[in-house]
């Protein structure tokens, strides 16, 4: 355990400055090598890996708005700027950690190539692969939805990703790989992962097949490859389909939800910011009127302010937490659902889209209250899917791969507006102010293209 420590230390070491700053401050190499199975186990049980995912894409978001002096008293001028879709390149936090992390998973993997364990132990070493693999993959992903443009089959080869670190030399030079090997690459990792993770884990916050296969699925979702998403999203809910019926929750609870709760798969949050504490984010008036009044996520996903407005307490996480303004950002059967029902109706299987969207709903409104929906005609059916996917998926650092993805299609474009004190900021489609910029610091370092 004192290797693990001493581990940890230095990687939060990593995340505060450059490689030379993390050289310059390794101590003892014997003290700070693991060197076992249990090490390698002790590393990925370290429950920052899962909470520590950035959560930039959902303060660019559209679920919420910020009144004047709310937003003037947020803390970290980067997450004001990106309020409003201001350029901020001191934005270190958001690269950091994920990278932090990433080295973390690529330590386990070079490790567990080098070290010895008896041939019972096999499984063991697989689901530690496997989720380092897990792991790495989601990080890349999550970073791609900040840092990258959204996936166009016909740009990807040339439009720029993220950096691929794929080793533990922090003397390689970082640069960004394309964007089509940077989904090529979180697949590959989670698909490696389902070969090697087990169906069934101890706890929620280690990677299962479904929750690879989930994974798999949001990737293929946000490349607009709609036969696999669907495929995967198949093979997740194949193995683990539990929805909650919305009719046995305390509405009226703070917190609704307990945490690893039946529809979570794989529990993971977004770092907290600021912009999305529940005491000064209030929910797009539009959206919160979108809600019947039989639909239960009406009072369980809202809390009423008392004045007109209303803040969300819907965080699957289901902990005081979310007083602080993180998003839970794990892998969720609710989500599984809606992937399969867009993408049934994308590929004219309006049956199955329907049994898909009509299944996850009847869990969602008053007893007695749901009528299924009927509606054959494609564009509208495909409108409608989109829009409950807006109302069931909120605050889960997805708003803004939808928005991305989505304002590819003229048909669902939309235009996002900011209101601060009377100043308008509005931020059109396929604008470039929704990828973020890269860390200034990182840019100085590398030298790597930085985002326009």
């Amino acid at each position: 355990m004192k290797t693990i420590k001493i581990l940890l230390l230095l990687l939060a070491v990593t995340s505060l400055g450059s490689c030379k700053k993390y050289l310059d401050a390794k101590p003892d190499q014997a003290l700070a090598t693991p060197s076992t199975l249990q090490d390698l186990q002790e590393l990925l049980d370290y429950y920052g890996l899962n909470t520590q995912f950035p959560n930039g894409t959902e303060i660019l978001a559209d679920n919420y708005y910020l009144t004047f002096p709310n937003w003037s008293s947020i803390f970290r001028v980067n997450q004001r700027d990106y309020y409003i879709w201001k350029p901020n390149s001191n934005n270190d936090l958001e690269w950091n950690q994920p990278y932090t992390n990433i080295y973390t998973c690529n330590l386990v993997l070079e490790t567990l190539k080098k070290i010895s364990y008896a041939e019972s132990d096999q499984p063991v070493a697989d689901h530690i692969q496997g989720t380092a693999l897990f792991l790495r993959g989601s990080y890349f992903y999550s970073l791609a939805q900040l840092f990258a443009k959204a996936y166009d089959k016909t740009t990807a080869t040339t439009d720029p990703g993220i950096p691929l670190r794929l080793s533990t030399d922090v003397t390689q030079k970082s640069t960004r790989a394309s964007l089509e090997e940077t989904y090529r690459q979180i697949i590959k990792d989670f698909k490696q992962a389902v070969s090697l993770v087990p169906v069934n884990v101890s706890i929620k916050t280690k990677p299962s097949k479904a929750a690879a296969y989930g994974a798999l699925a949001r990737t293929y979702l946000a490349m607009q490859d709609y036969s696999n998403a669907a495929l995967y999203a198949d093979s997740c809910l194949d193995l683990y389909n539990t929805l909650i019926d919305y009719n046995s929750l305390n509405s009226t609870a703070p917190i609704p939800f307990s945490r690893f709760n039946d529809e979570v798969i794989f529990h993971a949050t977004a770092y907290a910011v600021q912009p999305l504490a529940p005491k000064i984010c209030k929910i797009d008036s539009n959206l919160y009127n979108s809600y019947d009044t039989n639909d239960l996520r009406k009072v369980i996903f809202f809390k009423s302010n008392g004045n007109g407005t209303y803040g969300f307490k819907g965080d699957y996480d289901g902990s005081s937490n979310n007083g602080n303004g993180h998003s839970f950002t794990g892998i969720v059967t609710d989500e599984q659902y809606l992937i399969l029902a867009e993408c049934d109706a994308r590929l004219g299987k309006t049956s199955d889209a329907l049994h898909y969207l009509n299944a996850l709903l009847e869990k969602r409104w008053r007893s007695g209250e749901f009528i299924a929906v009927t509606v054959t005609d494609h564009t509208a059916l495909l409108t409608l899917i989109l829009k409950e996917r807006r109302k069931e998926l909120l605050f889960r650092a997805l708003r803004l791969t939808d928005l991305k993805r989505l304002n590819k299609d003229l048909n669902y474009q939309v235009t996002v507006y900011r209101n601060l004190n009377g100043t308008v900021y509005i931020l059109p489609p396929n604008d470039n102010r929704y990828v973020a910029l890269i860390p200034k610091t990182v840019i100085g370092i590398s030298g790597m293209q930085q985002n326009p």
